[in-house]
């Protein structure tokens, strides 16, 4: 495979102002590390005056590389016995049979880096013949980077032979276990919607993006994680998660569990936290003051101190326990959602910036939202009616801001 090497040399030789082109010089690799390049004489017509700016002007060399990267693979014919499903073979074959001769050479499986087997399955659809089953094969294409077979019918995957992988994208598929921890390069995993998935064998310290939403999870260790930031793990049978060895993570969603108890001491970094719909009774946020959003709805929790957030712009505490809440110390807040509680009274004199408020099975009798200017319609019954007789909310710019509230409640405004 032919190569060129492109090399600005700033301050050998410039162009002529008489408007000459720049030298373009084309030698072999070993010329470029063993040839010395002597700065030629200005051209004719140059005076000192005008040295220094063509002296900066770039000599460009043309480095041909005529001979191919070396691999040593046996070359695999495209059949049958080595990749038995049919919708691979063929994927493969668009992929990465160059010459179209059914046979992949040693050359075409050392650049062989990306395959892409996306299926067209619906999400919860039964399989159909379009749909690949098996990603047996992939043995043979050691160098792969990235695999993409998400909406497939497979039932099981070996990595074993694929350790440089950085990205692998297996969602909406039968999985029923994973072995991960056989690939130690993985930057980014998606294998969610596998719902008979039950088990992740994990130890990917590169690991920054982890989706595993919407299976069978019931244990998940994340210890070998350290360079995790984004993890989705919601809708899972999960009853406990330790995320006191992910330092980086900055956004973790885990809503839709089992979860009785969460420590995020450690996660100083963390800015979004979706822990709604699992039986916690309680978390603690006073270490994470990078916190952005935090949605707890649909949980246990009775109480919440938000006194260490100051950077929160999206809280969502649906049909919980919580009686009081004090948003005094969150300036930013610009969501509040709490659709159904036991909250009776709310005060926002000192959230200017909110834009979407949804309270409207509360049992508030009034609400002052004076200080929230950018609040310029009322949801009644399902009906938008805009707040007009104030001309300062008429003035905001850029801004679709609305309240929900419920029957009865007088504003103040």
């Amino acid at each position: 495979m032919k190569k060129s090497l492109y090399i600005s040399l700033i301050g050998i030789v410039g162009l002529s102002l008489a408007g000459c082109a720049s030298p373009v010089s084309t030698v072999t690799k070993e010329e470029v590390t063993t040839q010395i390049i002597e700065t030629p004489p200005l051209p004719t017509g140059v005076d000192d005056e005008e040295e220094e700016d063509v002296k900066e002007q770039p000599i460009i060399v043309v480095v041909d590389e005529d001979e191919d990267e070396e691999f040593d693979f046996e070359p695999i014919a495209i059949d049958e016995e080595h990749f038995p499903d049919e919708v691979l073979r063929t994927a493969v074959a668009d992929c990465f049979d160059d010459d179209e001769d059914g046979v992949l050479s040693s050359e075409e499986i050392g650049y062989a880096e990306i395959l892409d087997v996306h299926g067209s399955r619906g999400y919860g659809a039964e399989p159909s013949d379009a749909d690949c089953k098996s990603l047996e094969g992939i043995e043979y294409l050691p160098n792969l980077l990235e695999i993409y077979a998400t909406s497939n019918a497979i039932e099981e995957v070996d990595l074993s032979k694929n350790e440089k992988l950085v990205n692998f994208h297996i969602s909406n598929n039968n999985l029923k276990e994973l072995d991960l921890s056989v690939c130690p390069s993985l930057e980014k995993v998606s294998c969610d919607y596998n719902k008979n998935l039950k088990s992740i064998k994990l130890d990917n310290p590169n690991l920054a993006i982890f989706n595993c939403f919407t299976c069978s999870i019931e244990e998940l260790d994340l210890s070998s994680l350290e360079s995790l930031d984004y993890l989705h793990c919601g809708n899972n049978l999960l009853t406990e998660i330790d995320l006191s060895h992910n330092p980086n993570l900055r956004i973790a969603y885990l809503r839709g569990n089992y979860i009785n108890e969460l420590d995020v001491s450690k996660n100083i970094n963390l800015e979004d936290l979706g822990i709604g719909d699992n039986p916690i009774e309680s978390i603690d946020v006073s270490a994470n003051e990078n916190l952005k959003a935090l949605t707890c709805g649909w949980s246990k929790i009775k109480a919440l101190d938000l006194s260490h957030n100051p950077n929160l712009d999206r809280l969502a505490i649906d049909e919980t326990p919580i009686e009081t809440i004090d948003v005094s110390a969150n300036p930013k807040l610009n969501f509040f959602s709490c659709q159904g509680g036991e909250i009776t009274e709310l005060d926002f004199s000192n959230n200017p910036e909110m834009q979407y408020l949804d309270i409207q099975f509360l049992d508030l009798k009034e609400l002052d939202i004076s200080n929230c200017p950018m609040l310029i319609d009322v949801i009644e019954n399902g009906e938008k009616n805009p707040i007009s007789d104030r001309q300062v909310w008429d003035g905001v710019e850029g801004h679709e801001g609305q309240i929900q509230v419920p029957l009865n409640c007088k504003l103040i405004y």
